[in-house]
């Protein structure tokens, strides 16, 4: 059975005292757009998730986000010892060379580029994206399992509209014989109105066989039977088939109107009515389906 368009999915990551939530959220479009959202500022990264993502999503609008909480990285600045001396042994260089007095002190020691460090670990950029690829597939299956889900639970939906109009097509071929016998009825007792004298009975059936030619709705409903039977093997079988389906209704509410317009039968005409309330919810359903 296809998925459904809509789905959710989230989950945890961490990583050396960072925490983070993996988002996946996705609603109806005509097409795949997918939308990226990472902390981390790495294209190669951004390449990484969407070959992950797209090829298990066919239709959609799908965002992706990446939120990380930073605690604890960092003890603190560091006194780079080396650097400082370096610093100091320049500067009494520098004055020696230029007979002055050297008054450098600690303020103005830490200032100097390279005396503090940042303790935090420069490989940290690489392993946040490491464990972002780590735990993100688990993301991903969590979030197509909602979408088929979901899709599960329309299908079985459909199915039930489906059935019920298929009984009301039923309900309307059976109906058929009844409808001309009366017609018959009808017409003879209309024409026998204005006319004086013995009814010409030939006449009669041939007048009447051609307004029940024009009023027959057998090829309707067959046709309506063959574009059921097309919607159920395209739900069951196929992964993507909103495109598709769409394109039955059509046709499905095209034979309906025909079938309505043809028919004077009260029963008939809330048999349409009925049929045409069911495709509408179909209608309605089948926006959500890839």
């Amino acid at each position: 059975m296809p998925a459904s368009m809509t789905g959710y999915a989230t989950g945890e990551i961490l990583c050396r005292g960072v925490s983070g939530t993996i988002e996946i959220r996705s609603v109806n479009h005509k097409h795949r757009e997918l939308g990226i959202s990472l902390p981390m500022n790495s294209l190669a990264l951004e390449a990484k998730v969407r070959e992950m993502v797209e090829p298990l999503v066919l239709r959609g609008k799908i965002q992706l986000s990446v939120r990380l909480e930073f605690k604890q990285l960092s003890t603190g600045p560091v006194v780079d010892l080396d650097k400082a001396r370096s610093w100091v042994d320049r500067c009494n260089q520098l004055s020696d060379a230029m007979n002055l007095k050297s008054d450098l002190g600690v303020s103005q020691l830490i200032t100097l580029p390279g005396v503090l460090a940042d303790s935090t670990d420069p490989n940290l950029h690489q392993d946040l994206e490491d464990a972002l690829l780590k735990y993100l597939p688990s993301v991903v299956q969590a979030f197509c399992v909602s979408r088929q889900k979901e899709g599960d639970f329309l299908s079985r939906e459909l199915l039930k509209y489906l059935y019920r109009m298929e009984e009301c097509r039923q309900m309307i071929e059976g109906l058929q014989a009844t409808i001309q016998n009366d017609s018959l009825e009808r017409y003879r007792q209309r024409v026998g109105l204005f006319m004086s004298g013995e009814l010409d009975e030939n006449r009669l059936y041939q007048e009447v066989a051609i307004l029940l030619e024009k009023a027959d709705v057998s090829e309707e409903l067959v046709r309506l039977a063959a574009h059921f039977k097309a919607f159920e093997e395209i739900l069951l079988q196929a992964s993507e088939c909103g495109r598709s389906l769409n394109f039955l209704c059509q046709e499905i509410h095209r034979e309906i109107n025909t079938t309505g317009s043809k028919s004077q039968n009260l029963e008939v005409v809330r048999q349409v009515l009925e049929l045409k309330n069911l495709l509408e919810k179909i209608r309605e359903q089948i926006q959500n389906l890839e």
